[in-house]
C-alpha cells in the first residue's frame, strides 16, 4: 500500500483514514525530530503530491501544520499552536 509497482514509496490516498495519533508517534519517532519550538518529519524523499495528502491527514486530525523547503525537498512542520495537541 505504501509502495507502487516500482518499489518507490508512496502516500495512499486514503491515509486520513488510515492515520491515527498512536501511527503519527510511531512515525515521529521514525523519521521525526524536535528542533527549537517546531516538530518536523523527514519527507524529502516523497513528491510533493504526497506530502500534500500528509498535510491534509495531519489536518484532518486537529493539528496545525505546513511545508518547508529543505536541502533535498520539503519536511513536514507541525506548528507551535499545536504542540501541546501532538505532545
Amino acid at each position: 500500500m505504501f509502495y507502487d509497482s516500482s518499489g518507490i514509496k508512496v502516500v495512499p490516498d486514503n491515509i486520513a483514514e488510515l492515520l491515527t495519533f498512536r501511527g503519527l508517534a510511531y512515525w515521529f519517532m521514525d523519521d521525526g525530530y524536535l528542533s527549537t519550538k517546531r516538530f518536523y518529519f523527514c519527507t524529502e524523499s516523497y513528491s510533493i503530491n504526497c506530502i500534500n495528502k500528509l498535510v491534509k491527514a495531519l489536518t484532518s486530525l486537529g493539528l496545525d501544520v505546513s511545508m518547508h523547503k529543505h536541502t533535498n525537498g520539503q519536511i513536514i512542520c507541525i506548528n507551535n499552536r499545536s504542540r501541546d495537541k501532538f505532545t
